[in-house]
């Protein structure tokens, strides 16, 4: 259902299809099929304006640009809260997410983060500890990727293969985002996301609110 009824318009037309408001699909904790973590997930209401606001038609009063980078602290006036990057919007294109992931430039370097993990025989998956296992990885690499002064945290599923199994990104970017507060680190990187799961505006805004 997702990929004929967003993923194809999207590919074929470069636009998202519209739908009608709200979703009348069974609960995903009901379901007994696999359900992306996404789903578990509900909009609780719709509030809408008309005619609709956006950063384009209302650029005077909206927009999506957005900081990347280490935060300053927010009692101290300093120069230093304006070193970071300005990104026009949270979304990146590939050549954008290419120069980010490869930049080194006044002091600004990314560590890019595998939310991948191994699985090497289809009849048996990884278990609940393994997962639990490689979510500590992740978290403890991003952990001594901020002490090695790194600036941003590029979190990737792009090493996927036969052998390789996606770890949620809903998942990977909660996790990481509270270790990091846990050890007092998390205004010190940003964090950055390369996915193929995330396809919908409800992707995206999960992502964001996840960390």
């Amino acid at each position: 259902e997702a990929i004929d009824t967003i993923v194809t318009p999207m590919g074929a037309y470069g636009k998202e299809a519209l739908g009608s408001m709200g979703n009348d699909a069974p609960l995903a904790c009901l379901s007994l099929k696999p359900r992306l973590l996404y789903e578990y997930f509900k909009q609780l209401f719709a509030q809408v304006t008309n005619p609709p606001i956006d950063p384009i038609r209302e650029s005077m009063v909206m927009s999506l640009r957005l900081p990347l980078g280490p935060e300053g602290n927010l009692l101290d006036k300093s120069g230093d809260h304006a070193k970071r990057i300005d990104l026009d919007c949270p979304l990146l294109s590939l050549d954008e997410m290419h120069a980010i992931k490869n930049m080194d430039m006044e002091g600004y370097k990314t560590a890019i983060i595998d939310i991948t993990m191994a699985y090497e025989d289809p009849t048996n998956p990884p278990t609940t500890a393994d997962l639990l296992s490689e979510l500590d990885r992740i978290d403890r690499e991003s952990a001594q990727a901020v002490r090695d002064g790194y600036k941003v945290i590029c979190l990737s599923d792009k090493a996927v293969g036969p052998k390789r199994a996606p770890i949620d990104t809903l998942l990977a970017v909660g996790s990481v985002h509270q270790y990091l507060i846990k050890e007092k680190l998390r205004t010190l990187t940003g964090l950055a996301v390369e996915s193929g799961s995330a396809h919908q505006v409800h992707h995206y805004a999960l992502i964001f609110g996840m960390g």
